[in-house]
């Protein structure tokens, strides 16, 4: 059995598997992964121990479980936003604004990863969290490759503007978390794409020269 996914079960035991994943996540992301114990997690989730250990194996595979699911939605939005666009710059803008709608439909999943992506690489045995973070915004890179061959940036840029775009998406949830006058919007994505795009130097000023 994986440590990545629940083993294969009936319909009625999935929904005892994702009472436990809601749980660990839950704590994971608010008290942190190594300060929130297995008594604690199969409380929360109000289950037996040895029915997570069935599950998941282990905390270590409750967590990577975690990830992979909220990473198989992220990607799942991302692929129909792309169905859903042809234009680069709508696209790039609509790629934000999916991350951002995560973000705001799954505060929990992206607040675990969001801590994770800023804290050591160590924090969970095994686990890649730079992989991790890398994977959810793998889309931005497609996008910007989009925009490259379509002359929207230069050539050889695709990568800043990536980098670029993941750390305004990363950056703008974080701050999100704490400030509760930071809205994410579409309005925003398409703020952070233009101005990424044009420039933030003032019309007629030598900065925007």
């Amino acid at each position: 059995m994986s440590d990545t996914a629940p083993t294969t079960c009936a319909p009625h035991d999935n929904a005892i598997a994702q009472r436990i994943l809601e749980a660990g996540v839950q704590l994971f992301a608010r008290k942190g992964y190594a300060a929130t114990s297995t008594r604690e997690i199969v409380e929360k989730a109000q289950i037996t121990k040895p029915m997570l250990y069935y599950y998941y194996k282990s905390k270590e595979g409750l967590c990577r479980a975690a990830l992979e699911t909220f990473l198989d939605e992220v990607e799942r939005r991302q692929r129909e936003a792309t169905a859903r666009f042809s234009d680069p710059v709508e696209l790039l803008v609509e790629h934000v604004w999916c991350l951002f709608q995560i973000f705001l439909d799954r505060p929990d999943f992206s607040r675990l990863l969001i801590t994770f992506t800023f804290g050591p690489d160590e924090q969970v045995p095994g686990i890649s969290m730079i992989a991790m973070a890398q994977r959810a915004v793998a889309s931005l890179e497609r996008a910007a490759e989009g925009a490259c061959r379509s002359g929207v940036i230069r050539a050889g840029a695709t990568g800043d503007l990536t980098m670029a775009l993941r750390g305004a998406v990363l950056g703008w949830s974080a701050a999100a978390l704490h400030r509760p006058e930071v809205v994410l919007s579409r309005d925003l994505a398409s703020s952070i794409v233009r101005d990424l795009l044009c420039g933030f130097g003032a019309p007629g000023s030598a900065t925007a020269e």
